[in-house]
């Protein structure tokens, strides 16, 4: 009786369902080890350093083609998120073995146990991919990249370093003009169906039946549509920049790394970028950048920070500089002075 009445439901509201997670069967262990390794490792190519944008797409379609009739499908998905998320901030091992005395194979732990919390996202929007597919039929390929913006949405509150995967086409400019009316939402939106139409293209064939080709060419359709508006806005954009008035930049560097500056006092730091800044006094310069962090003062409060006018003053431009920031409020309940500490950007108007 309950089978009938699946049945009739769905038959009241037209949706096929897909096939079983047992459909895609005979996949070996070392065949699935490598798709998750090779989805896992297309997720962080195609952020940076690498920045093979076009791989976003494709990144999850190997696991998902492998993960049906898996045995613990979750131990799969979580090494999938787990090695994907170490790929993207393996610079967080590096930071951690250099600014702390933690040996070097508790920051590969540390960071090991970051992926494994931070690669959940993925994790989760990788699980809902085939029970969607099971329950809707085809029109999971629309329901899954749903799932997968709120997903997105829902971790930017849960997590420290939230990534919204759409942040990968900003190489694309053309598509990227999207972003100026979804934000990366719509972004992530593309990729996810993206890899949900090739993914279901792959599974029917697998599966032996009938391939919904007129997917496919809707979704072509409307990417070389976005395309096309983003290559007019594009366009539009850069002859508007072109015609705008110049501003010279410079933008301050040093062949000095972080032990560099451990090893030597702040002051020696600090008048580094002085130094490289007062070159700049006759050159024809709007605004002088310095990099994060390169004022070791507070300055509010300090003398440095009326020096730091003079420099903009001197040179005739204006003064970006990366500094802490240093309040002191007193808690009257417990009749102490709390110190709070900010990363911060300090602005020098060369008008002061």
């Amino acid at each position: 009786m309950g089978q009938e009445h699946a049945d009739s439901d769905v038959a009241d509201t037209g949706v096929t369902p897909g096939p079983s997670s047992g459909a895609v069967t005979g996949v070996s262990f070392p065949v699935r080890l490598i798709a998750v390794l090779l989805s896992a490792w297309m997720i962080g190519a195609s952020t940076f350093p690498y920045g093979w944008w076009f791989l976003h797409a494709f990144a999850a379609i190997p696991l998902l083609m492998v993960l049906p009739g898996a045995r613990r499908p979750w131990a799969w998905l979580l090494l999938y998120g787990t090695v994907a998320e170490a790929h993207i901030f393996v610079w967080i091992q590096q930071t951690i073995a250099l600014f702390s005395n933690i040996p070097s194979i508790g920051a590969w732990a540390i960071l090991i146990l970051f992926s494994v919390v931070y690669g959940l996202p993925l994790v989760i929007t990788a699980a809902l991919a085939h029970p969607l597919r099971r329950r809707l039929g085809t029109a999971w390929v629309l329901a899954w990249p749903a799932a997968w913006v709120l997903v997105e949405w829902l971790s930017q509150y849960a997590i420290l370093f939230p990534y919204p995967q759409g942040a990968t086409q900003h190489r694309a400019l053309w598509l990227w003009q999207l972003a100026s009316v979804t934000g990366t939402w719509g972004l992530s939106f593309g990729i996810a169906a993206t890899t949900a139409v090739l993914t279901e293209l792959g599974l029917r064939w697998r599966e032996g039946r009938d391939r919904p080709w007129w997917i496919l060419g809707v979704h072509v359709a409307i990417t070389a549509a976005i395309a096309g508006w983003g290559a007019w806005r594009h366009h539009a954009l850069v002859a508007a920049e072109d015609a705008s008035e110049a501003l010279r930049v410079a933008q301050l560097q040093s062949q000095h790394g972080m032990e560099w500056r451990r090893t030597h006092r702040a002051r020696e730091a600090f008048g580094l970028w002085v130094d490289l800044t007062r070159r700049l006094e006759d050159a024809p310069v709007d605004l002088v950048v310095w990099p994060e962090g390169a004022v070791p003062y507070d300055l509010n409060g300090s003398l440095v920070g009326p020096a730091m006018w003079d420099l903009a003053r001197g040179g005739g431009f204006d003064l970006v500089v990366g500094s802490g920031t240093r309040e002191r409020e007193v808690d009257p309940a417990m009749g102490e002075t709390e110190v709070r500490v900010f990363n911060s950007v300090y602005v020098f108007d060369r008008a002061r």
